[in-house]
Formats: structure tokens, C-alpha cells, sequence
């Protein structure tokens, strides 16, 4: 009996790729699983902080920082949902991957508005200190959260259009045999409309980096010029630096994605820790929003340190409380307990 070793070796191979391919999604899922519960947990401890405390309330830069860690849970449970439907070989059609792929532009814009907003906030606080309640006023939230959000739903809903409207390159597949829900699987045929989407992925990236480089180099000038404010100007120009260092991260998965398909040709394995390393650069891009933000403003902070300090009295009074002496007194009360 002949045996056809080139079907076998058909099998093996598939099976291989198969098992790398589910190996590699499930370090991404642990990994956005990972990210999705530490944005989760700085959004609950930012939002209770801010409901128990009103002077962060009425600070722009806080409703900003709630606004990107709305976003970053929203990419992040994206992500989880997507590599949970691939580890069960769920294949999403050609529209659910649209879908998908726009709201994860969504996400990642908002994230990057809400950036360049957070700059020009600690710009206007340090050039224009009188003016800045009246600039960022309590009736001027809506208004800039409106606006982060609608630039970056702009910029999806432009993307989302042209992949409908105009025949895409996946759609040369037999029926029912749309392989693999990617970036590369929705790009258009016409090579027009292929340069208009990666345009428009990176233009929120170019506003991003032209208004932080913008807000450092006038920071830097007034430090400069005014002499009383250069503690703070040196402060907010660090700021600066950790939110580009940031918007670094976001290019650099999107660069080295353009390098490897313009201009080499490389193995599937190095195309999979190259796929890899960019989840875990983006993922460190996020994190570092908590820090530059959160940990790093003297209010929140304070306010955090507070809350803290309220629990501990609290559970030592409790503690002294539950003292009790053989005759079911009390031994140590504390006198402000009531």
C-alpha cells in the first residue's frame, strides 16, 4: 500500500502552525487579560476617589484620565473578547472583523486625544496660571470630552466607511473560506483607498506628537522666562516627555508593522514575536498612562493617601473596640469613638 507522505507532511505542517498560532494567542490573552484588569482597577480607584473628593472633580485633567482609562478598558476588553473567540476557533465574518477593527481604532484614538488634551491642560496651567479656571472651567468638560471623542470617532467611522464601500482584497477568497480576521485581510484593493486608511491611522499619532512637542517647547520657553515658575515648569515639561515617550509606543507597533510588509520578508516564527512585541510595547504604552497621570498629580495622591489613612484609624478603632477584659468590659476605648 502506498502511503502519500506529501499529504502527511501537509497535516503535520497545518498541525504545527495551528498549535503555534494558539500558543500565541493565548500569551495575548493572558497579556490583555493582564492590562484589562489593571485598567479596570485604576479606573474604579480614580472614579471612587473623584466621587468622594469634589476639588478633583472640578479639575479637567481628572476627567481626561477617566476619559483614557475608559478607553483603554474598552481596547482591552476588545482584545480579550477577540482572542477568546479565537482560542474556541470562532471565526468572525468579513463585517464582525470591520466591526472589530473600528472600534479598536476608536479606542486607541481616544486614548491618544486624550493625550494630547492632558498636554494642553498642563500647558495652560503653567503659561496661563490666572486664567486656568477660566479656560478649563467645569462648563468646558463636556465640551473637550465631546471633542476627544468626536475626532476620534471621526477617524473610525472614515475607516469603517471606505472598507465597506469598496471591495476588499480578502474578498478574492472562495465563499466561506474567509481565513483569518487581521488588518491585512481588510485592506481594500484599490491602492488608493488603501493609503487613504493608513492615513488616517496616522494622523491622530501626527496631531498627537505636533500638539506634545508644541506644549513642550512653549513650557520650556516660559520656564525660561519667568524664573518663579520653573519648578513647575519643570515638572509639567516631564509630563510632557512621559506622555511622548507614550505616543512613542503607540508608533512604534504601527512602524515596525509597515517595515516588515514594505520591506523584508521574514520567517512566520519572527513574524509571530514581532507580533508579540508589539502587544507588550502597546501594552507598556497604556500602563504608563496610570503613572504619567494619576500617581504623579499631588491631588490624587493626597486624596488616595487620605482615603487610606481614613481606613487604617478606622479598622485600629475597631481593633481597640474588640479588646475586652474578663468581665466583658472594654479595656481601651478610644475617646473619639462614638
Amino acid at each position: 500500500m502506498e502511503v502519500n507522505t506529501s499529504s502527511r507532511y501537509d497535516l503535520l505542517t497545518n498541525a504545527s502552525h495551528v498549535t503555534s498560532i494558539q500558543s500565541s494567542n493565548l500569551k495575548k490573552m493572558a497579556m490583555f487579560s493582564a492590562m484589562l484588569l489593571l485598567s479596570l482597577s485604576f479606573t474604579f480607584l480614580v472614579l471612587y476617589l473623584m466621587l468622594r473628593n469634589y476639588s478633583l472633580r472640578e479639575k479637567l485633567r481628572f476627567v481626561l484620565l477617566v476619559t483614557l482609562l475608559l478607553s483603554q478598558v474598552m481596547f482591552n476588553t476588545m482584545q480579550c473578547l477577540f482572542y477568546l473567540l479565537e482560542l474556541h476557533q470562532i471565526q468572525l465574518s468579513r463585517l464582525m472583523c470591520t466591526v472589530y477593527f473600528t472600534f479598536l481604532s476608536l479606542s486607541s484614538f481616544s486614548e491618544l486625544y486624550s493625550i494630547a488634551a492632558m498636554s494642553v491642560d498642563k500647558y495652560v496651567a503653567i503659561c496661563w496660571v490666572l486664567r486656568y479656571n477660566e479656560i478649563c472651567s467645569i462648563e468646558r468638560f463636556l465640551k473637550v470630552v465631546a471633542i476627544v471623542v468626536l475626532m476620534a470617532s471621526l477617524s473610525s467611522l472614515l475607516q469603517l466607511v471606505f472598507r465597506l464601500a469598496t471591495p476588499m482584497i480578502s474578498e478574492e477568497d472562495p465563499p466561506g473560506q474567509f481565513a483569518y480576521c487581521s488588518i491585512d485581510s481588510l485592506n481594500a484593493k484599490s491602492p488608493i483607498v488603501r493609503s487613504i486608511v493608513n492615513f488616517l491611522n496616522v494622523l491622530p499619532i501626527l496631531i498627537s506628537i505636533v500638539v506634545l512637542s508644541v506644549c513642550y517647547c512653549l513650557i520650556s520657553r516660559e520656564g525660561k522666562r519667568n524664573g518663579s515658575i520653573r519648578v513647575a515648569s519643570k515638572r509639567a515639561r516631564y509630563t510632557v516627555m512621559f506622555h511622548s515617550l507614550q505616543v512613542s509606543f503607540y508608533v512604534l507597533p504601527i512602524f515596525l508593522y509597515y517595515v516588515e510588509k514594505v520591506y523584508f520578508t521574514i520567517a512566520e516564527g519572527t513574524v509571530e514575536q514581532l507580533l508579540i512585541l508589539k502587544t507588550i510595547v502597546f501594552g507598556a504604552a497604556q500602563g504608563l498612562s496610570p503613572i504619567v497621570y494619576g500617581l504623579r498629580a499631588d491631588e490624587l495622591r493626597e486624596a488616595l493617601l487620605r482615603v487610606l489613612s481614613r481606613c487604617v484609624y478606622y479598622d485600629n478603632k475597631v481593633h481597640r473596640m474588640n479588646k475586652w477584659d474578663g468581665r466583658g468590659r472594654v479595656q481601651e476605648r478610644d475617646p473619639e469613638w462614638k
